[in-house]
């Protein structure tokens, strides 16, 4: 059996897990059919990932957080692909809402505990009558952090990079004192109001690995959209969409005509005309 791989953002889905085009369900319907299962590589907690698994069908792995975390089936507990303490992001994420709460009235903290994946998406419309500024904590990470900075202005909330930036001077302050944090990787997107943080250990091509010992599988397909996605195992065969960045699109066998949704479900639509299982 062999294993495909869908990167999330920017490559299944645009930035917002928006599925875009039309296509997509009967794409993956056939090739589940042909014997491959499908899963999921991304960034994303287990919890998002499982929501558009579910949305869609899949049948196969998901690898999250940036590699640190594997789950065999999609559907049983969520190991830790390499050696990492977890909690020191779990204490992290309370630590920081603690840090950012002592900072104005105007300011609403929240790890939306309790809430759905999908539910929290909804919380900025039952307080923007509240609070000038929101700062949204993940609570589905285990190995990583996660917040979203927005400004409300003119009835609505956006993306605030003041606000974003004002939290990540927050976050940076507190891990430079603190012993359990050495190298981390930051991902800020002003664009976004997004700031992500892991450590820097962390790879989606650890995950595979992890995935191809526990497995013992001998070939995978990755489809991806940037370097981050580039596992650079031979038993890995990368695919594109096509607004791939260049430099990826250069590492893979096959690219597709078409972008995100529409590109995954016509790379998918290909593989009939490759050898299926190798």
């Amino acid at each position: 059996m062999s294993n495909i791989l869908l990167d999330l953002h920017d490559t299944l889905t645009d930035s917002r897990y928006r599925l875009l085009g039309s296509g997509i369900r009967s794409a993956i319907a056939n090739v589940i059919d042909r014997g491959y299962t499908i899963g999921i590589n991304s960034d994303s907690s287990f919890e998002a990932c499982r929501t558009l698994y579910e949305q869609l069908g899949l049948n196969g792995p998901i690898i999250c957080e940036n590699g640190a975390g594997l789950s065999i089936d999609g559907i049983s507990e969520v190991l830790s692909a390499f050696t990492q303490d977890a909690s020191r992001f779990v204490n992290l994420r309370s630590t920081f809402i603690s840090l950012c709460g002592r900072h104005s009235s105007d300011l609403h903290v929240s790890s939306l505990e309790g809430m759905s994946f999908v539910q929290g998406g909804d919380l900025l419309i039952k307080i923007g009558h509240h609070f000038r500024d929101v700062i949204l904590v993940n609570p589905f990470r285990r190995w990583s952090l996660c917040f979203y900075a927005r400004r409300h202005d003119c009835g609505k909330f956006d993306f605030s990079p003041e606000l974003l930036g004002w939290g990540v001077d927050v976050l940076r302050g507190h891990v430079a004192e603190d012993d359990r944090f050495g190298d981390l990787w930051w991902d800020i997107n002003h664009d976004y109001g997004i700031c992500i943080v892991h450590d820097a250990s962390t790879h989606k091509k650890r995950g595979v690995a992890k995935l191809l010992e526990k497995t013992a599988s001998d070939s995978l397909i990755m489809i991806g959209n940037s370097m981050s996605d580039f596992v650079g195992d031979a038993r890995v065969r990368q695919f594109a969409v096509a607004n791939a960045s260049e430099e990826y699109k250069a590492r893979c066998e096959l690219v597709a005509s078409e972008p995100l949704t529409l590109g995954v479900a016509e790379l998918l639509n290909c593989l009939p005309s490759l050898n299926p299982l190798w």
